[in-house]
């Protein structure tokens, strides 16, 4: 009987502890909705209730810091953390609020007692220096933080100090200190990079080439050197990020893969041509280093970077490797297969382009095959190989390919067969803009009162091979043929529009106002009056321009371009700025 008695009071604290977490649950709840009302003395207080349950509560010491600043009497935290610290003297966050209750009053000697006690009761730990600083920082002073942080990292023997010492150098404006810190941060591993590019990329454009004769005044093979390499490409220099980081990377092939992935990550945000190029260099070096699937993939990579910065020679070289491998998945094969043929197509290279085509067409998907079948008879219309594109088009069924067969009868001047052809296509045919501009060449056709118009189908060609002085020529003598009507001034207007961008001022305006003269009561008209407004706006002509535009909107009050002259009228009279 003695021995249950003695168990009872056990027992009562065993069940009162839910009975407490609980009542201190609904305490903190109340706390920090009075907290989120601005209620802060009522706070106060049922802070002050949560720590006398539990002096050690952390979210309730918080709390009332939070709303004892606002108040003014943040001074009275001091003796609730020194309660809580003889509680658990060990306690980091407790150490820490301590020494941020001193930096936020001001107090510097107590906060340095408070300090240096922390220190001497557990002496190993960067912590304390750590949170001193912080805390001078806060309030101020900088030069004494940076003192702090070199104190503990020399007593301490560690790096560890040194990421800080990094930040409050930046904040100093000692950029080349602040590499060097980095340098230690890393301490042989490649890990520190980001934090360290983040902070160091801030650099003045003064100051960086003296961040990166620090960085590189390192081994070969240092942390410190891909530090640099990804800094360069943070600053926009790609060129010079790849030759650094080409010599620097790891020998062990995990980390040199970890770091090409890591500087392929920040090269993505440079879309120039000299940023596509390095991308493709990394992703060849990746390719080496990997093994199976992943080197194929890094190599179809490499060919698509190098085919973006127009170097086709590189990205021929990485598809031939996979084409040609044995090893390799057949789904890699045909995406490498694919486009080798779409990059010698591209370039002009139509007879080679259709040779691989040929050769390696029966392992291509149906989509595969008719898809570059139509790249590969485009490259023979650019280079007005007429009838070697439709032979090649002889086996496409689909309506992308009636589309690329009325580009042909449009190119040969027929134009009733055109017609037919980019109906049978319809508008779904190919991208949007693809589909747009067959529905502007509908319009241009239905126009011409002809079936049969060598000349546009000439100047047309000479439009997709991209010699735009003689397809303007051709169209010019295209309109003269058809002399009057709203064909003549569809022929005319797309003459203007192609002649816009050469710079030839006089002439295209010229053309642009034969084009309203051909039909003035047509819907060309109107369109070439746009067209021309835009040209003398563009041309800081708005005197000329403006006239134009109000003539325009008065002449033809239902055509569909009277919302866009309308805003071009308020431009050309300053009623809104160039953009």
């Amino acid at each position: 009987m003695r021995r249950s008695l003695k168990l009872i009071p056990l027992l009562v604290t065993f069940m009162a502890g839910p009975v407490l977490a609980q009542r201190g649950f609904g305490m903190l709840s109340r706390a920090l909705e009075l907290e989120r009302s601005k209620r802060y003395e009522e706070a106060a207080r049922e802070y002050g209730r949560i720590l006398e349950i539990n002096i050690t509560n952390l979210p309730a010491m918080l709390g009332l810091e939070r709303v004892l600043t606002p108040l003014g009497r943040l001074d009275e935290l001091v003796p609730v953390l020194d309660s809580a610290l003889v509680r658990e003297p060990l306690n980091r966050q407790i150490r820490t609020a301590k020494l941020r209750t001193w930096g936020n009053l001001s107090r510097l000697d107590s906060l340095r007692a408070a300090a240096r006690e922390w220190i001497r009761i557990d002496p190993g730990s960067p912590e304390p220096y750590r949170q001193w600083s912080f805390a001078l920082t806060r309030a101020g002073r900088v030069a004494e933080a940076l003192a702090v942080l070199e104190r503990g990292y020399g007593e301490l023997e560690t790096p560890r100090l040194a990421a800080e010492i990094a930040h409050v150098n930046v904040i100093l404006g000692r950029w080349e200190e602040a590499a060097q810190a980095w340098i230690l941060a890393a301490g042989g591993s490649s890990r520190m990079t980001a934090p360290a590019v983040l902070n160091l990329a801030r650099a003045p454009v003064d100051r960086r080439r003296g961040v990166l004769d620090v960085l590189q005044a390192t081994e070969r093979k240092s942390p410190a050197r891909i530090l640099a390499a990804q800094l360069l490409v943070a600053w926009n220099k790609p060129v010079e990020a790849w030759a650094v980081l080409d010599n620097a990377l790891p020998e062990d092939r995990s980390e040199a893969s970890a770091v090409l992935r890591q500087f392929l990550q920040r090269a993505k945000l440079i879309r120039t041509k000299d940023g596509a190029r390095v991308r493709g260099f990394a992703y060849e070096r990746l390719a080496g280093i990997a093994r199976g699937p992943q080197a194929e993939r890094a190599r179809l990579d490499a060919a698509r970077e190098f085919a973006a910065a127009g170097d086709r020679k590189s990205a021929e070289r990485m598809l031939e490797k996979i084409a040609h491998d044995p090893e390799v998945r057949r789904q890699d094969q045909v995406g490498a297969i694919s486009t080798l043929i779409d990059v010698m197509a591209r370039s002009g290279r139509a007879e080679e382009a259709e040779k691989r085509f040929r050769e390696w067409s029966e392992r291509l998907t149906a989509g595969d095959r008719n898809e570059l079948r139509r790249t590969v008879a485009w490259a023979w219309i650019r280079k007005a190989e007429l009838d070697r594109a439709e032979n090649l088009l002889a086996g496409d069924s689909t309506i992308e390919g009636f589309a690329v067969r009325a580009w042909l009868a449009l190119f040969r001047g027929h134009l009733a067969v055109a017609g037919g052809l980019f109906r049978q296509a319809g508008p779904f045919a190919g991208t949007r803009e693809e589909a747009t501009r067959r529905t502007e060449m509908v319009a241009l056709i239905q126009n011409v009162p002809a079936d049969t118009l060598n000349e546009l189908g000439r100047g047309l060609l000479y439009l997709a091979q991209g010699d735009s002085s003689r397809a303007i020529e051709r169209l010019l003598e295209a309109a003269e043929r058809v002399r009057t009507g709203a064909g003549r001034g569809e022929i005319l207007l797309l003459a203007g529009k192609i002649s816009a961008p050469s710079g030839k001022d006089e002439r295209t305006e010229e053309i642009l106002k034969h084009a309203i003269d051909a039909d003035s009561a047509g819907p060309a008209a109107p369109r070439a009056a746009l067209e021309l407004a835009r040209h003398l706006v563009t041309r800081g002509k708005l005197a000329e321009a403006a006239p134009l535009l109000e003539s325009l909107i008065l002449n033809y009050p239902q055509s569909a371009v009277l919302p866009q002259a309308r805003r071009l009228l308020q431009r050309a009279r300053g009623m809104v700025p160039k953009s």
